[in-house]
């Protein structure tokens, strides 16, 4: 018979294996840090994937070797501290890191303290999400929008968008060819 003592240790020791099981196996980059020197101290699959280190290549260096020059980190990496210390979750940024092979990683990330038994906080949760392909997908368009406008106002022949409403049709463009066509 499982003294309480006992059956709590596993139950703990369970749990703990259940919860590294999650975010091992995490879509989401999920990556641990010291506070004081931003040194990697964990690195899940899904970190492999987006950025391209290994678990052994990125744990023990500096989860500045994910920065580009110029690109927002979070506020001031002081203040960000000082947060984490008091226990606090800082609000998801969108972001571009850098991985391995130089390309840009797209990211929305948040920052969350990380804590022993006793509560104290002892380091920081990175959780990154890869939104390349919707940021991909919003360039494209916007240079389809822009490519569209270019083709309209430059074109050599009248233009006009109109709505679809068949009782009161309203113009919704016109180019400027199409004005001087009709005198306005």
């Amino acid at each position: 018979m499982l003294f309480r003592s006992e059956r709590r240790l596993r139950e703990s020791e369970s749990l703990r294996e259940s919860l590294a099981n999650i975010v091992e196996n995490a879509n989401d980059a999920i990556i641990g840090r010291a506070l004081d020197d931003l040194r990697i101290t964990s690195w899940n699959a899904a970190a492999e994937r987006m950025f391209g280190y290994t678990a052994a290549e990125a744990i023990g260096q500096s989860i500045k070797m994910l920065w580009l020059p110029g690109e927002p980190v979070y506020r001031d990496p002081h203040e960000t501290t000082r947060r984490l210390m008091r226990g606090e979750t800082l609000p998801a940024i969108e972001a571009v890191r850098r991985a391995k092979d130089g390309h840009r990683v797209y990211v929305r990330t948040s920052i969350s303290p990380i804590k022993n038994a006793a509560g104290d906080v002892i380091g920081a949760a990175n959780i990154m999400h890869d939104i390349s392909e919707q940021k991909n997908a919003e360039a494209a368009l916007r240079e389809s929008e822009e490519r569209f406008r270019a083709a309209f106002e430059q074109a050599s022949v009248g233009m006009a968008l109109r709505d679809i409403n068949p009782v009161n049709p309203r113009w919704l463009r016109v180019n400027h060819k199409m004005c001087e066509m009709f005198g306005y």
